[in-house]
């Protein structure tokens, strides 16, 4: 029995369905054209293994009148995003240092990952739906950027807080998305896009005291614990520069006022914050 659906945002529906006495979640591609990017997202999600983090539990892959799907289990639990606005403050740092362990303790340079960023921003920029937006400042900088630190990893691949859902004292990753390149880079830069730049949080206008406290703490703990990391520098820059990146790849999708005014402040925010950087290290 089909509880309820939700279209999300890449326009796969998702539904909540009672089978058996027990509820499970059904994604369904939006069309056929969408189905082998959706079997790469169940494949993802199968297959998710970490020391800190706990997966959702996958059953099967299906294709039925020319549309894949696949269910999962159903978790009753709370959304990062949701539980940011009560969680005890002295909790935040150590749930900074855990999101942090996405980050391989021996990452290396890679070719392949500067080819695979450069080849993405070259799409971006030839898209003309970037004119109505302050970009060029953006693209200038990325231009110029090394990508080579974001090495190849395992990636949930669109791990902002509503995709993290608290449970019984765990940490649970759901809807993993297939990237462009899998890399740690793209994960830590979408955490932050919800602890930096509020993205979650975006329709609601100025945060109230108590939120904005905790977002504050939990990002700055997070970057505490990439300055610990050997190659710190280098971890931060390949984050905010892949975090700016981010927020051009909402463009194309972006179909409100809102969300319109969020991305111009960011592009704004962020070339300025890496510009500091570049500066404090000449």
């Amino acid at each position: 029995m089909e509880r309820f659906v939700l279209r999300g945002n890449s326009g796969c529906d998702l539904s909540v369905i009672e089978s058996n006495g027990e509820l499970i979640v059904k994604k369904k591609s939006r069309d056929e054209s969408y189905n082998d990017r959706l079997y790469r997202q169940y494949i993802k999600q199968k297959n998710f293994a970490s020391a800190v983090f706990s997966r959702t539990e996958t059953y099967g892959f299906t294709v039925e009148d020319g549309r894949a799907s696949f269910t999962m289990e159903y978790l009753n639990g709370m959304t990062m995003a949701e539980a940011l606005r009560t969680m005890e403050l002295s909790h935040i740092p150590v749930l900074g240092n855990v999101m942090m362990s996405v980050i391989p303790p021996d990452i290396c340079r890679c070719e392949d990952a500067n080819s695979a960023f450069r080849a993405k921003l070259a799409s971006l920029e030839a898209d003309q739906r970037m004119r109505d937006f302050p970009v060029s400042d953006a693209f200038a900088r990325l231009r110029g950027f090394d990508w080579s630190w974001a090495s190849g990893s395992p990636c949930h691949g669109d791990l902002t807080f509503e995709n993290m859902i608290l449970k019984d004292g765990q940490v649970y990753l759901i809807d993993f998305l297939d990237s462009f390149y899998d890399s740690w880079a793209i994960d830590v830069a979408k955490m932050l896009q919800d602890a930096d730049l509020g993205w979650h949080y975006r329709y609601e206008g100025v945060l109230n005291n108590n939120l904005a406290i905790r977002l504050l703490c939990l990002k700055e703990s997070m970057l505490a614990a990439i300055g610990e990391r050997p190659a710190g520098q280098q971890i931060f820059e390949t984050v905010y520069h892949t975090l700016l990146l981010n927020v051009l790849r909402i463009i194309p999708y972006c179909m409100d006022a809102v969300t319109k005014d969020w991305i111009d402040r960011q592009i704004i925010y962020l070339v300025h914050v890496l510009d500091k950087t570049e500066e404090r290290s000449s």
